[in-house]
């Protein structure tokens, strides 16, 4: 991005350059043109190097949103996954009342296919392999909201250590966020 910037800003100058005429043989050159020409760009410089900082702290205060609204996502996903392992696990418990109510009571969402295996004669009940189906299905989406989370924070930590980036113009996350990005 930064270097499309500065190609920009070459052009932008070798225009102005162009139209003052300061890049034609045929001009006699004074100091005067060439202090204007020279602050012309260094302004045009300036201009866009704060239009990109100030799109850079946009993206940042976005990508903290991004990160709240993951946050609650994740939490959600999770209750979720409770409650259906919950779920299977009465169901079970009501299959196999009497010698493995102790086990069912440890079950977790992702060890859900280790009872598929256990007891085989369980996949034959639809509403069994549909619950386990939907279990696996959220588990799949708390790790894809967990990678995106993931590479959010690294860009918010990118965003604040950047060479290229004014730091006074960028965003600082907020405490509680502060302390799950680093």
């Amino acid at each position: 991005m930064y270097l499309a910037i500065i190609f920009g800003i070459i052009i932008i100058a070798w225009m102005l350059l162009n139209v003052i005429g300061y890049v034609r043989a045929e001009y006699k050159h004074n100091w005067i043109d060439s202090i204007t020409a020279c602050g012309v760009f260094f302004g045009i410089f300036i201009i866009i190097i704060t239009i990109a900082n100030f799109a850079t702290d946009s993206s940042q205060l976005s990508d903290f949103e991004k990160l709240r609204t993951i946050d609650k996502q994740i939490e959600l996903y999770q209750e979720k996954t409770e409650e259906l392992t919950c779920t299977f696990t009465t169901l079970l418990a009501e299959q196999y009342p009497n010698h493995e109510k102790g086990i069912f009571k440890t079950i977790s969402p992702e060890k859900i296919d280790l009872y598929f295996v256990k007891y085989p004669e369980i996949k034959s009940a639809q509403t069994f392999v549909d619950l386990a189906n939907k279990i696996k299905e959220m588990n799949d989406e708390l790790y894809s909201f967990r990678i995106k989370r993931t590479t959010i924070s690294n860009k918010i930590r990118f965003n604040l250590v950047n060479p290229w980036v004014f730091k006074s113009f960028i965003s600082k996350p907020d405490k509680d966020l502060a302390k799950t990005i680093y």
